[in-house]
């Protein structure tokens, strides 16, 4: 029994020093890549190691104030490639936090601040959603198109012209300060 427990601790041990030391044979193995997390602002996320043959482990997401965290991307600055955590690293690698400004409250409904990302609606009704007060140079998009010019906006569903059982997306661009900020929220319309 005594001698059971101490062959086992001698591996545990020779094991540790096998992982822990700079032997080229087990990097060869392991081919250890760094991924490091730059926030640009966020909270602390620490760098990882990824092993040969796995991707990367996605961290939770950061925090920034006044902010909402998009994505990780491998450009920074662009933010045109997003990083697909199902990809293999061949490399060292920074992965970049994007973030938009908290557009929280810069859609209104009924005088109040929407506060969901998706508006269910009812075939043949409309809904009017108002820019919040305080900001300029209103520009209203229907799935990405530029449609009206406005502080305010009505989706009428009896126009004829939108499927129920499709999502549409409403976006606001608006000015504040010199600061443009967009917003969005979907419209799910009920058959």
């Amino acid at each position: 029994m005594k001698i059971g427990i101490r062959c086992s601790f001698l591996i545990v041990i020779c094991s540790l020093l096998i992982v822990n030391c700079s032997n080229p044979l087990i990097t060869q193995i392991l081919d250890p890549k760094t991924v490091t997390f730059e926030t640009n602002g966020g909270s602390y996320i620490e760098s990882q190691p990824v092993y040969k043959g796995y991707p990367i482990k996605r961290p939770s997401n950061p925090s920034r104030g006044g902010h909402k965290f998009d994505a990780w991307y491998i450009d920074n600055g662009t933010f045109q490639k997003q990083w697909n955590f199902n990809v293999i690293p061949q490399y060292d690698i920074t992965l970049y936090a994007n973030w938009w400004v908290d557009d929280t409250g810069i859609i209104e409904m009924g005088g109040h601040p929407l506060l969901s990302d998706t508006v269910t609606i009812r075939n043949g009704r409309s809904l009017t959603f108002s820019a919040a007060a305080g900001f300029t140079d209103h520009s209203w998009t229907l799935n990405g198109t530029v449609i009206v010019n406005s502080p305010s906006y009505t989706f009428d569903t009896s126009d004829g012209n939108k499927e129920p059982g499709r999502d549409y997306i409403i976006g606001l661009i608006v000015q504040k300060d010199g600061i443009y900020y967009f917003a969005r929220v979907i419209i799910r319309i009920e058959e």
